[in-house]
């Protein structure tokens, strides 16, 4: 489990709270992680393959230099320049297959990639795989479509806030980040149920204001917590 039973039903407990102010609907969904990344790993090898021998060569330490490539043979020690050029080539050809699979083993690590991975890659994930759950639990399921889903992904340290249509007409995108710097904030502390509870709270205050609860509040999605696999590429 990602949260704790005990973390799970303060958040349960939370929500519940909450929307006892509202009649608009709260739904909460974490992931360990928004997406396994494996272009990452590529792309850093093929940078490095691409970027590295260059680099040596503008040093002065191109394949001329290492002599233990084809046993002993330099330039010097080749008749023809035509055959010297060819070693070459393969010297450069070899040193970028190396770096390349080198790289691509050591991103591959699953520390080592989430340090490497751009954060703009992580959010962009991360808001896809918020988007697949909302249309998945929240979207067309409430009374006049009036619910809210906030979402956490761990590792990427991403949260999102979304609504339905009959919360977000008339209200700027902007007024969830109170909640989303909230819930980054519990992600980095290493308590993302504080987190959520923190958003939690404030997404009431913004909706109790705009949707206050009425006679015919109905509880329409479950106040539980939903954790969901890790993200698919």
């Amino acid at each position: 489990m990602l949260l704790t039973p005990e973390d799970h039903a303060r958040v349960a407990q939370a929500v519940t709270a909450a929307e006892t102010t509202t009649r608009a609907e709260i739904r909460c969904v974490v992931m360990d992680e928004a997406s396994t990344y494996p272009e990452v790993p590529f792309a850093w090898a093929a940078l490095a393959a691409l970027v590295v021998p260059i680099g040596l060569q503008l040093l002065g330490l191109g394949t001329g230099q290492w002599p233990w490539l084809f046993g002993g043979w330099t330039a010097q020690h080749l008749a023809a320049g035509h055959v010297a050029v060819g070693n070459a080539l393969s010297a450069y050809a070899l040193l970028q297959g190396v770096l390349f699979i080198a790289v691509a083993l050591v991103v591959s690590i699953p520390a080592v990639r989430r340090t490497v991975t751009p954060g703009w890659l992580n959010h962009a994930r991360a808001h896809q795989r918020a988007l697949d759950q909302f249309n998945a639990t929240v979207l067309h399921r409430t009374h006049g479509r009036q619910g809210v889903l906030i979402f956490a992904s761990l590792k990427d340290r991403v949260a999102v806030v979304l609504a339905d249509e009959g919360v977000a007409a008339g209200v700027p995108a902007t007024v969830w980040e109170g909640a989303v710097s909230a819930l980054v904030a519990g992600m980095k502390a290493n308590k993302p149920a504080d987190g959520f509870i923190a958003a939690i709270g404030d997404c009431a205050h913004i909706l109790a204001s705009r949707l206050p609860a009425d006679a015919a509040k109905r509880n329409e999605l479950a106040d539980s917590i939903i954790e969901v696999p890790s993200g698919t590429p």
